[in-house]
């Protein structure tokens, strides 16, 4: 609910002329006024000292999973409509699958049933994309004269093939960047935990895998070079610190990059007048709930829930937003949008259901192993008190 609002409510700023790069600069800016306080006040003694490196990585960070997505995202918007957002929303489980592919750090078998899963999942999500950028098809739409969050004086005719084409590219920008965020956070993550015990354990390969994984991340981009080793192996990552000064630095970054982004692409000084307009409410929306609540509603449900419980609730932003933006701004929805996002949402639920299939393999193969390892040591056990036993009656003779 809380992206499907996002999305009516910032295509409707941009309706009413607002510009996506100040949007996003004035929601970034929001949600670090609203996160800073709370990460003095609850872990400012704890967060640890901040190396020139670890800035280094939160700039790219930031950069790559906030500044380059939320700008792409919002000047797509302005080029399609919200049913687009919510349902490219949907390939991130699976580009990151693909990535993750890509690096090693995922397995596809296409013997089993799981991997067959997970690789038509992949095809799926790719005939979404291609049918949402080239096909149209008949559109949709309610007959309302004067919808909720649409002046009078705004057209809603269909888009055009051109538009609608460069913001499906661009739109596609933002999954792929978010997915390229999670996994380097990922990679990040596992290499500063298994580096920790690297002076006891100088030749452990997972460090060596963690560290070559990273390596051929970094080499997507060059910028990334920042953590490549020198010569003295032992030395190690500084420590990130504590999660929420760690989102809140994230959000102030991007929030700075986001202000170069908009002063140097919007020179009207009018577009930074705010007001009593649309875009006053959907900044406040965005910068309050979607970057300063959402971010702790999403690290909750993961710690509670889990990541799968989280990506499979997706679809139900797609059709609430189908719905929203048909009663809200009087927005035509095409037969191609609904065709490709149900091919996006069973993308989503194939690779989804090919994870857990491979998982409960996994279980199900680790228990065998462990019943069988079992029959032995119970048989040892047997034979030592029996030993004992006669032990014992041996010394009473």
């Amino acid at each position: 609910f809380i992206s499907a609002a996002m999305f009516v409510l910032a295509k409707a700023a941009f309706n009413d002329g607002m510009s996506s790069f100040v949007f996003v600069f004035y929601r970034q800016a929001i949600g670090s006024i609203l996160l800073l306080p709370f990460a003095i006040i609850f872990e400012g003694k704890k967060a640890s000292r901040l190396s020139v490196v670890t800035l280094s990585k939160i700039f790219m960070l930031s950069l790559v999973g906030i500044t380059v997505p939320l700008n792409a995202n919002g000047l797509a918007l302005v080029y399609t409509s919200p049913t687009m957002a919510a349902a490219i929303t949907n390939t991130l489980p699976v580009i990151t699958f693909f990535l993750a592919l890509i690096l090693r750090m995922e397995k596809l078998r296409l013997r089993t049933v799981g991997g067959v899963a997970k690789a038509g999942g992949i095809v799926f999500c790719l005939g979404g994309v291609v049918i949402l950028a080239l096909y149209r098809g008949p559109c949709f739409k309610l007959f309302l004269r004067h919808p909720l969050l649409s002046s009078s004086s705004q057209d809603h005719t269909p888009y055009s093939q051109q538009s609608w084409l460069k913001g499906c590219v661009l739109m596609f920008v933002c999954p792929i960047c978010w997915a390229l965020w999670i996994v380097f956070q990922f990679l990040l993550i596992q290499f500063e935990t298994s580096s920790s015990n690297f002076k006891n354990h100088p030749s452990n390969s997972s460090i060596d895998l963690a560290y070559h994984q990273l390596k051929h991340l970094l080499s997507i981009f060059s910028l990334f070079i920042i953590c490549i080793w020198e010569k003295d192996q032992t030395r190690v990552l500084e420590e990130y610190p504590s999660k929420l000064a760690f989102t809140s630095l994230q959000c102030i970054v991007s929030a700075i990059q986001s202000f170069l982004v908009a002063i140097a692409i919007e020179r009207n000084p009018s577009q930074w007048k705010l007001g009593w307009k649309l875009g006053s409410a959907a900044v406040a929306y965005s910068g309050t709930i979607v970057t300063g609540v959402g971010y702790y509603i999403q690290a909750w449900l993961l710690e509670k829930k889990g990541p799968v419980f989280q990506a499979m609730w997706t679809p139900a932003g797609l059709i609430l937003t189908i719905f929203c933006s048909m009663f809200l701004l009087g927005e035509t929805v095409s037969l191609g949008s609904v065709v490709g996002g149900m091919l996006l949402v069973a993308s989503l639920y194939s690779v989804l259901w090919g994870k857990s299939k491979e998982q409960k393999v996994a279980e199900l193969k680790n228990e065998s192993e462990l019943s069988i390892e079992a029959p032995p040591s119970a048989t040892f056990s047997k034979k030592t008190s029996r030993d004992a036993d006669e032990d014992s009656t041996g010394n009473s003779c």
